[in-house]
């Protein structure tokens, strides 16, 4: 798996169109696939060497599906940090049951842990509030 920017150029003829030029023509097969398996609801239409992606207007009922789907995507972020929280904490505790770690490190840990949790769902609630900003905006 690759970043799209980094299998070709990507243009903006207008502003509601997106060119994909890839620098191998043999990379045009999967980017389309990839694109049409993504669930975004955009249409890749192959022009030669060139993939045209053909964004639909931003009624009100678009932008609302928009902003849906940007809340369910931050709640897997979430859902994330949480897991990986607890796998932290899970690895803490052994260090402490192993005695590698002492009881005041072990707290020190959590509370550490806690923070960096603390900032990135903070850092996640900011995003989602600016992009929502961002769609509502006209």
């Amino acid at each position: 798996k690759f970043a799209l920017k980094q299998l070709g150029a990507i243009l903006s003829p207008q502003s509601n169109q997106i060119v994909i030029q890839p620098w191998d023509i043999s990379y045009i097969e999967p980017i389309e696939k990839a694109i049409s398996l993504s669930g975004l609801g955009y249409s890749a239409v192959v022009d030669k060497d060139i993939i045209r992606l053909n964004l639909p207007l931003l009624t009100e009922e678009y932008r609302q599906a928009l902003a849906k789907s940007l809340n369910e995507k931050a709640e897997q972020t979430r859902k994330t940090i949480r897991h990986w929280r607890e796998e932290a904490w899970n690895e803490i505790q052994q260090s402490h049951k192993d005695k590698k770690i002492s009881e005041d490190d072990k707290f020190r840990g959590k509370d550490e842990l806690q923070k960096v949790i603390d900032d990135y769902t903070e850092k996640i609630k900011n995003l989602i509030e600016n992009k929502k900003n961002e769609l509502t905006t006209i």
